[in-house]
């Protein structure tokens, strides 16, 4: 049961957290409406496939570059959180954390979607290996 809902548990809170933030004007949160939806539907599209893979009797767990992802995610929102308020304490504070934020999430970005690619591709070995028997 944990194999299952953990990481849709991971799913449900990261998505919420970006989508939420959609409600933040992008000069502040550093997030434009195209970076969530990337974030989203890799989400809503790995996580049907490995159902799909799973109900095929197919190990399809999550590796390295999926582990680094959610780190990166996890590391992104907590930087745009931090980046938020640091503009309260001082200017060079803000611009600080709002230069950690930027590289957090483009470093996000990229692991989300090369992830999301490792995925497709090792779904699409293991269907065509399957038609060749």
């Amino acid at each position: 049961m944990g194999r299952v809902f953990d990481p849709l548990v991971d799913k449900v809170l990261i998505c919420g957290a970006y989508i939420f933030l959609l409600g933040v004007p992008e000069e502040r949160a550093g997030l434009l409406p195209w970076m969530v939806t990337v974030v989203v539907a890799r989400e809503l599209i790995i996580t049907g496939l490995r159902s799909f893979m799973e109900n095929r009797n197919v190990s399809f767990g999550a590796d390295w570059l999926g582990k680094l992802k959610m780190v990166l995610q996890c590391a992104a929102l907590f930087a745009i959180f931090i980046a938020l308020e640091s503009w309260k304490w001082s200017d060079a504070a803000g611009e600080r954390f709002t230069m950690i934020r930027d590289g957090l999430i483009w470093a996000m970005l990229g692991a989300t979607a090369l992830s999301g690619l490792q995925y497709l591709w090792r779904a699409a070995v293991i269907m065509k290996n399957e038609m060749e028997l």
